[in-house]
């Protein structure tokens, strides 16, 4: 269908070019879903009285056309020594996907290669975010599997594990720093997430530890609070939160 478009983004404070997008209805006028380079730009033109000015280069294009068009003005620009605020050179990736979900991805178990982690996610059933979040180091796995962005280099699973125990080293804490709930508020004096009343015990079935809450063993292992829910819940699928098994104190 040929609906889509070419924009650019102008600073008026330089008369610029400073982004070049392709897009289809209003994409070109949302200055909200953006990189942080394209969102610092947005912030120093506005804070200096300037606004940014959206130009149109082509429209009522095929998809693969306006890819094309949008290669050929970043090469554009970047001939002219203009600094944009693009990421790629543009023409790749999934309409309306975040820059994260187009990397080639390789999962470490098995060997096999994605060309993102939207595809990696449909395979294996998992959720994009939890596979990213892993092949940029947040997790250590998801469900028991380790993925890297392929970025000239590809981290074996003994490096990423050698990373986070690392990183566990560092953030180590008192087993019952969590635990001790005086008052609504933990030995750090921080109030719990949520009522107390309504919290569920959890338990670590790797190590024995029990905690108030998911909130509190989430602190404690810095894992995602929603995951060990969704683990202790049995929803999902899911078998495993960075690696470690949780389960409500009640259904053990």
């Amino acid at each position: 269908m040929n609906v889509f478009y070419v924009y650019e983004h102008w600073r008026t404070d330089r008369d610029e070019c400073f982004y070049v997008g392709k897009g289809k209805g209003k994409r070109a006028y949302n200055m909200s879903w953006r990189n942080p380079h394209h969102k610092a730009v947005q912030n120093k033109v506005i804070r200096e009285g300037f606004a940014i000015e959206v130009k149109i280069v082509a429209c009522g294009l095929t998809e693969d056309a306006a890819f094309k068009l949008e290669m050929e003005r970043i090469a554009f620009w970047r001939s002219a020594k203009i600094d944009l605020t693009n990421i790629t050179n543009g023409g790749e990736g999934v309409s309306g996907k975040p820059a994260y979900n187009r990397k080639p991805v390789i999962c470490l178990e098995d060997g096999n290669i994605f060309e993102s982690c939207e595809a990696a996610a449909k395979k294996y059933g998992l959720s994009v975010i939890s596979i990213s979040d892993v092949c940029r180091g947040k997790y250590r796995s998801v469900d028991d599997l380790h993925f890297s962005f392929i970025n000239g280099t590809i981290k074996t699973i003994r490096e990423i594990e050698d990373f986070h125990a690392k990183r566990r080293k560092r953030v180590e804490r008192p087993e019952n720093l969590y635990n001790d709930i005086i008052n609504g508020k933990d030995v750090l004096g921080r109030s719990a997430a949520g009522p107390l009343k309504n919290s569920k015990k959890v338990i670590c079935l790797e190590d024995g530890l029990e905690y108030i809450s998911a909130s509190a063993a989430a602190r404690h292992y810095n894992i995602s609070k929603s995951a060990i829910i969704e683990l202790c819940l049995g929803k999902n699928n899911r078998k495993t939160v960075g690696g470690l098994k949780f389960k409500y104190v009640e259904n053990v």
